[in-house]
């Protein structure tokens, strides 16, 4: 069965996301502080779990813009894993993630699967 190819900018156009300027914000806050998670797609397939899929998050001062696992997104932290309603962050080379975002639950959503 063929794999399906995810275009991440596209999705992010699709959830919203505009172009960003190129510009990265200069703050000394913490990565959680700079960092917004807007949408996941992650793969729920058997064996891939979070290390494949891609995440829709903003930068503080910034547009948002898509990230698949194994990139940098900010201060040397790269996306380490995709999950349903979460991410985590750490640094690259390493096994343990640093920092879990997840997404606000919308009205109506209750956290009980």
């Amino acid at each position: 069965m063929p794999t399906a190819v995810i275009d991440s900018q596209q999705v992010a156009a699709l959830l919203g996301a505009t172009p960003a300027t190129g510009a990265e914000p200069a703050t000394n806050a913490p990565a959680t502080d700079k960092v917004q998670l807007l949408g996941v797609i992650a793969d729920a397939r058997p064996g891939s779990p979070g290390h494949a899929g891609s995440a829709l998050m903003a930068l503080t001062g910034a547009a948002a813009k898509p990230y698949r696992v194994g990139d940098e997104v900010v201060d040397g932290l790269v996306l380490q894993a995709v999950k349903a309603r979460s991410v985590v962050l750490g640094r690259a080379g390493q096994t343990q993630g640093l920092i879990t975002l997840e997404l606000p639950l919308l009205p109506g959503m209750t956290d009980s699967p």
